[in-house]
């Protein structure tokens, strides 16, 4: 053995001092196997010693100012823009648009001129309704000018929900709760979908809205989109009506009640979004983005993937969805 570690000392040193030395042979007398694995042990480390290493650089290529147009058109609510410039890695935060003329054109007709609100944003006095076109025109001075359109679809509503109450652990230990809801479906109609489960909480100011985190999902719908996001079309739903099961980390109060905790789980909606196709392309993307953002390249292939946009002469997304909402239940 004091052999063994004399000869790899003396092989580790000369790989470090010529890395164009040939690896010396082994020779100790002991079965092939064995020196087969010292070899292999002997080859990894002397990768590890030689290998080359590269100061990553910090100075980025200067990118063209185009601009960004992001809208998300809201059934019931009020239509407002974005405007910034696209910029490189090193440019956050990105420059606002504050010198833009945006022209709302409804169904054919112009409307009006949105109004600048300031860091970007541009407001307008029209809500948002279903089945009818919204187009802006962007003027901005020295770029040609932007446009971008969409029609929302009409909102599918929930016809069923049922509470399952507690449904299962993760590797955490933490609790989750399953619901099952039912909605229309149209065979011969592409439609697109994103599903919110929301815990309502009341103060004087009003019903609170907090969305609950997604846990584990087994749903072939939603498996199907190969994202992890409640996201999905009706592409393989065959019947008229489908029932769909989620899970979700559910959110809750506790009291004290004559020295013992009481938790009281807050009661739901289920909120099913009718999205446009484009909104659906830039969710899913979106998704696929952020994952390979997350990526440590060790236990996960980090992948450069590109955001979805629809903005003629730019960048950015024109998009929205219409809303239903389920019946208001009690967490078992």
């Amino acid at each position: 053995n004091s052999i063994l570690l004399i000869h790899f000392v003396e092989l580790l040193s000369c790989a470090v001092r010529n890395t164009n030395c040939q690896l010396c042979l082994l020779t100790v007398n002991m079965r092939e196997g064995f020196i087969s694995k010292i070899k292999l042990v002997t080859i990894v480390f002397s990768i590890g010693f030689i290998s080359c290493r590269e100061m990553v650089t910090d100075e980025f290529p200067v990118y063209d100012a185009v601009p960004v147009v992001n809208c998300i058109l809201v059934q019931a609510s009020f239509l407002s823009v974005n405007l910034s410039f696209f910029g490189g890695i090193d440019s956050l935060p990105l420059p606002f648009v504050d010198n833009a003329k945006i022209m709302l054109y409804y169904n054919g007709e112009q409307r009006e001129q949105l109004k600048y609100e300031g860091e970007g944003n541009y407001s307008s006095t029209s809500i948002v309704e279903p089945g009818s076109v919204y187009l802006c025109k962007v003027i901005i001075p020295g770029y040609d000018t932007i446009v971008c359109s969409q029609t929302l679809p009409e909102a599918t509503q929930v016809i069923g929900v049922e509470p399952m109450g507690l449904a299962g652990y993760d590797e955490e230990g933490f609790g989750y709760h399953g619901i099952k809801f039912s909605f229309p479906n149209s065979v011969l109609e592409a439609k697109y979908y994103e599903v919110s489960i929301k815990s309502l909480s009341f103060s004087e100011e009003g019903i609170m809205f907090h969305i609950n985190q997604m846990a584990t999902c087994d749903d072939p719908v939603i498996l199907n989109e190969g994202v992890s996001i409640p996201l999905f079309s009706n592409e393989i739903i065959t019947d008229s009506v489908y029932t769909m099961t989620l899970y979700y980390y559910p959110q809750s109060t506790t009291e004290w009640i004559e020295g013992d905790p009481q938790t009281t789980f807050l009661p739901v909606v289920v909120e099913l979004r009718s999205v446009t196709h484009d909104y659906y392309s830039y969710q899913k993307q979106y998704c696929l983005y952020n994952n390979g953002l997350a990526s440590d390249g060790l236990w996960g292939k980090g992948i450069s993937i590109p955001l979805f946009s629809n903005i003629e002469n730019g960048y950015g997304i024109f998009a929205g969805y219409s809303v239903a909402f389920s019946d208001t239940i009690i967490p078992k």
